[in-house]
């Protein structure tokens, strides 16, 4: 029912690609500790070991655990629980989403931050 939507409104592949570039970085953000967590290993190198990947921090104003978000030896930053759910209540339907040459440089940076 949802393809033939989708084939009826051509319109909904755009708001899908405009949705889909509004998530990005945080999708990649949470991709980056889930993949940590889980497999223990660095997200998009196969076989590498994560610097300590269950460790999480409290953070002292708000109380929440912090993740590191590293890449191998690099650490790209910090996210914590209460990032991520304020995150996802913040995404605005209404407002222009970054454009992909910016996303493609948030994944440059990410694979590899010392470049």
């Amino acid at each position: 029912m949802q393809l033939r939507e989708v084939h009826d409104n051509p319109a909904l592949v755009t708001k899908l690609e405009q949705d889909l570039r509004r998530t990005h970085i945080l999708f990649a953000q949470l991709d980056f500790v889930r993949i940590a967590l889980a497999k223990h290993e660095v997200r998009g190198r196969p076989n590498t070991i994560a610097v300590a990947p269950g460790y999480a921090r409290i953070d002292d104003w708000t109380g929440s655990l912090t993740y590191e978000l590293s890449n191998g030896r690099d650490i790209m930053g910090y996210i914590s629980r209460r990032e991520i759910s304020d995150s996802i209540r913040a995404i605005d339907h209404d407002s222009e989403p970054q454009s992909w040459e910016k996303l493609a440089e948030f994944d440059r940076f990410m694979k590899n931050p010392s470049m």
